[in-house]
Order: structure tokens, then C-alpha cells, then sequence
């Protein structure tokens, strides 16, 4: 009972730290630049007009390229008062003048630069004490970019550097990923991380919190914000701590789930995330969210489809060695006929044909689908020949117009990728294509792109009819890292799709059939995110400020993915969608006469193609008949089966239906 009791308290305890410290009011902003009359009027004007006597303390750790640029920026604000303190000794940060000065100051807002010099300057200081001190008296403690991670409970110091996400996504236990939470107590169980989408920071958070999760045994709130946007939080009311997102990006929130790790590698699940735009709040006592105004309507939550899909995360063959094995030896055999679909250029499908051929594939073509083969005859015989699909080096829109021609070799290749029992494969940038829907061409050719609202989203190829795809995540310069993190979110937001898939460099997706169950996986060394929609609420950025497409939203399921492991996305039965309208059916098996009996409701006379599938998903049988309007019974002879689950399948050119089948003997 003693024991008991004591655990109780001490949860109490942790409950309530943040709350025994809450008392002021913080702004943390992600980083970027001020503007008059821009982005930061409405934050920087909140931290001065939440503060009592409108005094503002500038502190920095090296001197400012401009002195009087942020002074003059807080004084046009309404503030009566603003001063820069160069604070870069720990002598300057311990002396009593410092801290009587800033003490005379109720806003005290640090710079960007490098946390570290912060963290190992101020530590312990009387520097230190102003700041809890001003905090726990009601004052405004704000920072930007570096200035904002050290405001966090637990603080990237970046003693050992700066981390980056695609390191930070193959091991947490990487040597850049130094944690303390001995500084300021002014946000416990929080870390914060600035510049969030312009460099791709969203692996980076998550592997921050899994590393404290490992090592401390402590779960942590991730709030990440974009640049250019600020987080403006009221503590002052420790029973309702608000907190509000201003400027041209997102505020950024991850919680609860499961962190850990895989090997070492990154491992999440069932985190639940949460992007802020401008004007919307959240209460951080009940991660309430208000201020979206629309609401997600997807309709298509479950994949269809009995086939087999890879798609790769980068283009180059040095990179993909465990994507081109995977293909020759466990999805195709090194006899089947192989066809690499390009465009104008052949060198990449050059070498990856050289590459295919090097791991065992001996029957390996290169067919250019360009407008002038659209009725080759070449082309036509290697398209229905080949067993294997792979999509390398092409463009959206020629290869959009050639297979969507509705005739010839365009539509022959797009009957081929969605036939039963299809093998079809995306390597790198043409992963994209896969999905219902694509990113634009310019996401690696145009850095701003998302910045300036310049990404555009088309419709894809629908195998993967639930999913959005970016490939090549980590692998450009960090120029491009808005255009690639960004730019799932937002397709999933405009276009409501029901789960986003980032990958990156060597590691690819298999979507795959087992037992009529779909399920995707992911292998190489270092494992996809995916974001998964939950029907909340929802908007597109406010533009403001500035056109980026940046989404936001009340709660996404965040999670990682790595072989073993792997997610149920789809059912070979209840997935079949049809081109109108569903018939009804309904089958059964007559032991006696060897028989499957099927009664049918059919809406217009016409051909009746009949599929039987075994559990691996195999055609065990096939037959076409031509029907009659209305209700009928038609028989499939099936003498030659042993017991088990099939599948059957009925296709007029009305729609498709299925229907399970357990044959005994």
C-alpha cells in the first residue's frame, strides 16, 4: 500500500513539473529573418505587449552584423526600450551587473548562432538565474534558431556539431546527438528544433526524443517550428497553457507512441503529430487544437490489387545493390523476361541493365516509351513478353501521355502494370509515379519550389491507390529539403490521400500479397516514415505572407517502417473497387459435382471473365462466359483442387467483384 502511494506521488510529481513552473510567457521562432510589416509583426509584437514594462533585452553570444536592426524592430513594435547584451565569457555571464541589468527587462530574447556557445557559457550563471528568475516573475523568454533550442527542457547542445536527419534516421546513437536537460526548467519534458521543413528536421526530432527515450526512459513532446514562424505560449494560467502558432509556415508537434530504436536505426510508432498554421492554437494541458476550418474526406483508406510492387529511393545503381538482388532473385527469377521502360534518355536504363544483368537476370530489354513507338511493333512484342516491369529515368508528363493514350503501346503497358499477378518496379525519382498521386518534376530541379507555392500534384499510375511517394528525401542538397518533406503532407491535405511514404537513399518499399492480405515493408539501412491520415480536421497554408505550401492539421499517425516489420494496407476481397458500380454475388462449393456454383445479379449482357486464386495468390483456374441480363447460376468445374481459401473473381465490363471461398475434400 506504502509502495503504492509513493509511486502515485511520484507520477504526481511529474505531471505537475511543467505546471510548478509555469508562469511566464515564451516565443520560440524557428528562424529566418524579420520583416516590418512581414511575418514577425504579429509574435514579436505579442512578446512585447505580454510583458510588463515593455523593455525588451537582446542578448547574443557574438556581436551583431547589424546592432540597431533588431532594437529599432522591437522599439517600431510598441516596445519603450531595447538592448543588445554581447554576453560571450562566462565572467560577463556571471556577474551580478548582468543580471541586474537584465532583470530590469521583461522581455529577454536570444539570437540565432550556435547553441553551444549558449549552453556552455550561461550554464550555471547568473545569466541562468535572470532567465528563470524573469520567467517565474511573469516576463517574456523568447529566442530564434539557436536562441530557441536552448529555451527547451531537455536542449540539443550541438557540443559535437550539428545533426542531420538522414544520419540521425540510420542511427540515434549518432555522435552529433548531444541531449541535456541540466540548463533551463521553463519547459520540462519539451525539446524544440528550429528550421524544421526547410532542412528536413522532422527525423531528426523524432530520433532526439527516441535517444532521451532510450537513455532516460522519459517520453518528450517534439515542437518543431518552421522558419520564418514563431510559437507564442501563455503559461501565465498554469490550468489552460495555450499556445499559438504565427507567420508562414507550420508549428510542428509530436507525442506519445512508441520511440526506440532498430538496430540502431530510427523506430516510431503510433506518434501522433500535429502542424499549426498561422492563427491556430493548441492547448499543451490537453493538445486540444483550434483554427482549421475544413474537414478530411478520403475516401479510398485500403490498397487492391494482386500484384507486386518495389520502388526504390534514389536513382543511382551504387546505391540500390539490395534493391536490383531483391528484384532478380525474390520477386522476378533470373529468366524472366524484363523490361525497363525509359525516356529519351537511355543511359540510366543502360545501367541498370548492365547492373540486372550482373545479378543473374538474363533476359533484360530497354524499351523508350516515347511517342513515335506508340505503335511499335519492337516495343509491342517486348511489352507483352515480359514478365517484369521496371520504370527508370522517365519524365511525368511523356510517359503520362504514352501510357494514358488509350491505344497502341501506351495503353498495352498500362493493361500489363495492372494485371493480375503483376511484378512491377520504380526506381528512385520514378517511384513518385506509383501512387494516386505525384509531385511535380521540379521538386529536385527547383529549390524554392514549395517556398513559393511552385509544386504541383497530378494523378498517378493509382497502383498504390491510397499513397502519396517521395523518393529521394535525404539525398539532395538540403536546398531541396522543404520541396521534399513539405510536399507529402500537402498532397495528402489538397489532394486527400490516405497515407504519405518518404523514402530516401538505399532503402526501397515492397508492396507484396499474403494469405489475400497486402501489406508493404521496407528494407535497406534505414527505414521509410510514413504518415497516415486520421479524418481530422484540417487546412492549406493561409498564404498570408508567402505562398508556401506548407499543410496543416489537427492529428496524423506518425510511424517509421523496416523490415521485419511491416503494415496491413489492404485485402484482396473487400479492396476491389469496379469502373461503375458493384453486382451482386454470391458462390459456393458442390463437394459432390467438384463444382463452384455461382449465383450472379448482372446489370448488362457481356463477357464474364471468371478468376480463381489460390492463397498465394495464384490463378488456379480461369474461364469466360457470355451472360444474359439478370439474375443466373453459372458453374465452374474445379475437379483438380485440393482443400483450402481461394479467392474468386468475376469482371464484366460492368465492374469486378470477389467473394472467399473455403474448398474442403
Amino acid at each position: 500500500m506504502k509502495l503504492h502511494l509513493l509511486t502515485a506521488l511520484l507520477a504526481l510529481c511529474v505531471f505537475n513539473t511543467f505546471n510548478a513552473f509555469s508562469q511566464g510567457k515564451i516565443m520560440i521562432v524557428g528562424g529566418g529573418t524579420e520583416n516590418y510589416n512581414g511575418w514577425s509583426d504579429i509574435p514579436y509584437t505579442w512578446a512585447v505587449d505580454n510583458s510588463a514594462n515593455k523593455r525588451v533585452a537582446i542578448v547574443s553570444y557574438s556581436n551583431p552584423s547589424n546592432p540597431n536592426w533588431l532594437p529599432d524592430y522591437f522599439l517600431s513594435l510598441g516596445a519603450v526600450a531595447a538592448k543588445n547584451f554581447t554576453i560571450n565569457t562566462t565572467a560577463i555571464a556571471n556577474a551580478q551587473a548582468t543580471y541586474d541589468s537584465l532583470m530590469t527587462y521583461d522581455v529577454i530574447f536570444f539570437r540565432g548562432g550556435n547553441q553551444a556557445n549558449y549552453y556552455l557559457t550561461y550554464k550555471n550563471t547568473k545569466t541562468h538565474d535572470a532567465i528563470t528568475d524573469k520567467f517565474n516573475s511573469g516576463g517574456v523568454i523568447a529566442g530564434t534558431s539557436a536562441g530557441l533550442h536552448i529555451l527547451s527542457g531537455v536542449v540539443f547542445t550541438a557540443e559535437s556539431g550539428t545533426a542531420y536527419s538522414d544520419e540521425c534516421l540510420k542511427n540515434i546513437f549518432h555522435s552529433s546527438i548531444t541531449l541535456k536537460n541540466d540548463f533551463l526548467d521553463i519547459m520540462p519534458g519539451y525539446i524544440f528544433d528550429s528550421h524544421f521543413v526547410e532542412r528536413g528536421r522532422m527525423a531528426r526530432l523524432l530520433a532526439f526524443m527516441a535517444r532521451w527515450k532510450n537513455d532516460h526512459n522519459e517520453k518528450l513532446t517534439g515542437i518543431g517550428v518552421d522558419d520564418m514562424t514563431a510559437f507564442c505560449i501563455d503559461a501565465s494560467d498554469t490550468a489552460n497553457i495555450t499556445g499559438y502558432a504565427y507567420g508562414t509556415a507550420a508549428v510542428n508537434f509530436y507525442r506519445q507512441g512508441e520511440l526506440g530504436h532498430q538496430e540502431n536505426r530510427l523506430f516510431a510508432k503510433d506518434v501522433e503529430t500535429t502542424q499549426l498554421l498561422h492563427n491556430c492554437s493548441i492547448n499543451l494541458n490537453t493538445f486540444e487544437v483550434s483554427g482549421f476550418g475544413s474537414q478530411m474526406t478520403v475516401e479510398h483508406t485500403h490498397e487492391f490489387g494482386n500484384r507486386t510492387l518495389l520502388l526504390s529511393g534514389t536513382d543511382p545503381v551504387s546505391e540500390n545493390q539490395l534493391f536490383i538482388s531483391h528484384l532478380v532473385d525474390s520477386v522476378a527469377w533470373p529468366s524472366a523476361p524484363m523490361l525497363i521502360i525509359t525516356g529519351a534518355g537511355t543511359t540510366l536504363a543502360s545501367a541498370y541493365k548492365q547492373a540486372f544483368t550482373g545479378a543473374g537476370a538474363t533476359n533484360v530489354e530497354i524499351g523508350q516509351a516515347l511517342p513515335a513507338n506508340l505503335y511499335d511493333p519492337g516495343l509491342q512484342a517486348l511489352i507483352e513478353q515480359a514478365e517484369v516491369i521496371v520504370f527508370i529515368g522517365n519524365s511525368y508528363q511523356t510517359l503520362f501521355d504514352f501510357i494514358f493514350s488509350g491505344s497502341g503501346n501506351g495503353e498495352l503497358l498500362l493493361n500489363k502494370i495492372n494485371a493480375p499477378e503483376a511484378k512491377v518496379a520504380f526506381v528512385g525519382d520514378n517511384s513518385r509515379l506509383a501512387g494516386a498521386q505525384v509531385v511535380s518534376d521540379n521538386y529536385i530541379t527547383n529549390a524554392n519550389a514549395s517556398f513559393n507555392g511552385q509544386l504541383s500534384f497530378n494523378p498517378g499510375l493509382n497502383l498504390l491507390t491510397t499513397m502519396v511517394v517521395m523518393p529521394n528525401t535525404y539525398l539532395y542538397s538540403t536546398d531541396y529539403y522543404e520541396n521534399t518533406n513539405s510536399a507529402i503532407p500537402y498532397a495528402m491535405l489538397e489532394k486527400q490521400v490516405h497515407r504519405g511514404v518518404w523514402l530516401t537513399v538505399r532503402n526501397f518499399m515492397k508492396y507484396y500479397i499474403e494469405m489475400l492480405d497486402i501489406y508493404i515493408t521496407v528494407y535497406g539501412e534505414s527505414p521509410a516514415m510514413i504518415l497516415t491520415n486520421q479524418d481530422s480536421r484540417y487546412d492549406l497554408n493561409a498564404q498570408i505572407f508567402r505562398n508556401r505550401q506548407v499543410g496543416g492539421f489537427e492529428y496524423m499517425d506518425f510511424r517509421t517502417l523496416l523490415y521485419p516489420n511491416r503494415i496491413l494496407v489492404g485485402d484482396m476481397v473487400y479492396g476491389i473497387r469496379s469502373n461503375e458500380k458493384m453486382f451482386d454475388l454470391s458462390a459456393y462449393y458442390d463437394a459432390k459435382a467438384k463444382q463452384i456454383i455461382i449465383s450472379a445479379d448482372i446489370d448488362f449482357p457481356g463477357n464474364l471473365r471468371m478468376k480463381l486464386y489460390n492463397i498465394s495468390g495464384q490463378i488456379v483456374k480461369k474461364e469466360h462466359k457470355m451472360l444474359q441480363t439478370g439474375k443466373q447460376l453459372i458453374t465452374l468445374d474445379v475437379p483438380e483442387l485440393t482443400g483450402g481459401l481461394y479467392i474468386l473473381q468475376l469482371q464484366t465490363n460492368n465492374g469486378t467483384a470477389s467473394s472467399k471461398l473455403m474448398i474442403t475434400r
